[in-house]
């Protein structure tokens, strides 16, 4: 899919990460409309094609933003930084010019004039504040800029993958990667633990008591060896048949 169609394809997406390209290509695009618009508006009445254009793209405008700030690894609320400036700078012209908006209004209830220089010098003193608010605002609009001209983090970063598929040698390398802990081959081995002891111990090996496998302590008859058993000569004539001699 084309970069410049992807915010509208995410037009409520506010998660995860967005490249330059999409980004620009969008707000370039968006910015060319509106002149366009407002071109072919010209003599005929309200731009309302305009109108539906800025209201339509509104919202895709600031997800692509917010996910243009989380390819920087920078949190979306960047987006709200120049309005915040805006606001505070507008009270703080406010609170600068509540002398000279007493002074006006007593002014004007005397009967002095605009062009006195009493409210010349007032509504100067006012400018000044504004001008003051709004010149910071321009300057808190280049953060933003600045930000959005920077290359996106390579690989992920804690908003999502890279947008771009950047970071697939990162995880390929990842694979290969040694273990965190090597296993001790050197530790001694268990003790022999049979499950079911029928005979012997083998040698080299070493049988739990009964008693600590929860068995009970009885002696085993163990059959004679090969060797204890009484042998048959030839001079002594054939065995007896029968059960005494076997």
């Amino acid at each position: 899919m084309p970069p410049i169609l992807v915010p509208f394809v995410k037009y409520f997406d506010f998660q995860g990460r967005a490249t330059r390209t999409e980004y620009w290509l969008f707000v370039g695009m968006q910015f060319g409309l509106n002149i366009v618009l407002a071109v072919l508006a010209q003599g005929h009445g309200p731009n309302l094609l305009g109108s539906l254009w800025s209201l339509a793209t509104f919202l895709p405008s600031i997800a692509v933003g917010v996910r243009r700030y989380h390819d920087i690894n920078r949190t979306g609320w960047w987006y709200v930084f120049p309005l915040a400036v805006l606001i505070i700078g507008f009270f703080v012209a406010l609170s600068m010019n509540a002398d000279s908006l007493r002074d006006l209004a007593a002014l004007k209830d005397g009967g002095a004039s605009y062009g006195s220089p009493a409210v010349l010098n007032a509504l100067l003193r006012m400018g000044a504040g504004f001008a003051l608010a709004f010149g910071l605002y321009g300057l808190s609009l280049l953060v933003p800029l600045i930000m959005h001209l920077q290359p996106g983090t390579p690989g992920a970063n804690r908003f999502g993958p890279s947008p771009d598929g950047s970071g697939g040698a990162e995880r390929i390398a990842s694979v290969f990667e040694a273990p965190d802990a090597e296993p001790d081959f050197a530790q001694a081995p268990e003790p022999y633990k049979p499950v079911f002891d029928f005979g012997p111990t083998p040698a080299g090996r070493t049988s739990p008591p009964a008693a600590a496998r929860g068995l009970p302590d009885v002696p085993v008859a163990r059959p004679a060896s090969q060797a204890s058993r009484p042998m048959s000569s030839p001079a002594s004539g054939p065995r007896p048949f029968g059960r005494r001699g076997l």
